[in-house]
């Protein structure tokens, strides 16, 4: 199903346009802001911060914000232990659940929901591939999030700890990415070591995420030309979409 959006004006200060997703609303945060992008990285290490990423696209009048808030719904763990082909509900919320398996914990996007919408408002390779983070796969076709646990190892701390990782891959495919980019994003714009920055640049520059290496030039640029001279960087820069990025003659 696609989604047609529509031009507006973007409130996020980063010129980007806004857009307008059928049935949700207006999407008005960039989805490289970089602050937006520090409070994903931030849920993605701890599920308690999802609500707070919600509060900030709620003060920007970002229609993702009800649907990330509802993503934050703690959930119960309860006793009951499934038998083969049970499912034991954790989470029931607006636009997904969660249950638990005898092999794991499984959690889902409703079909034709606004969630969905926002999911599949973004281009392949996020909406067509199946992604591999700890152990746990997403696939958005349907959206679908599965973490295994053989029965003997369920316990209380595992099963929230698959819950909470579900909920990260939701929260983070309503940004239009996952769990390891945004891991290689954090070492571009943070690692110490400059072939470790160059080898998380190569990540992103193989998931065409010129945007994020472009917010990285503007903010920091002497640190985008020491990458940018790492031969892990390199080998991607002759794309016509890196061009922005290759050193001048005076960087030389």
């Amino acid at each position: 199903m696609a989604n047609e959006t529509n031009t507006l004006v973007g409130s996020d200060g980063s010129g980007a346009a806004a857009r307008e997703v059928p049935g949700v609303g207006r999407l008005t945060v960039a989805d490289d802001h970089p602050d937006l992008l520090a409070l994903a990285y931030a849920a993605m290490r701890n599920a308690s911060v999802t609500g707070i990423l919600a509060d900030w696209l709620r003060d920007r009048d970002d229609a993702r914000a009800d649907l990330i808030a509802d993503l934050a719904a703690p959930g119960v763990i309860p006793d009951r232990v499934p038998v083969a082909n049970e499912e034991v509900p954790l989470v029931a919320g607006r636009d997904w659940c969660a249950v638990r398996r005898c092999n794991g914990v499984v959690a889902r996007v409703y079909p034709g929901s606004p969630l969905e919408r926002v999911v599949e408002l973004y281009p392949d390779p996020y909406t067509s591939r199946c992604m591999r983070y700890y152990g746990a796969s997403l696939k958005r076709a349907p959206v679908r999030y599965a973490y295994r646990i053989v029965l003997e190892k369920q316990n209380p701390e595992s099963l929230r700890s698959a819950l909470d990782r579900g909920r990260t891959w939701m929260v983070l495919a309503t940004l239009g990415t996952f769990p390891c980019e945004l891991a290689a994003w954090r070492r571009a714009f943070h690692a110490k070591s400059e072939t470790v920055a160059a080898r998380a640049v190569a990540r992103l520059m193989r998931d065409r995420r010129g945007d994020w290496l472009v917010r990285l030039k503007a903010s920091n640029p002497e640190r985008c030309r020491a990458i940018m001279r790492q031969k892990e960087a390199q080998r991607y820069l002759w794309l016509p979409e890196f061009a922005a990025l290759r050193p001048s003659e005076a960087d030389s």
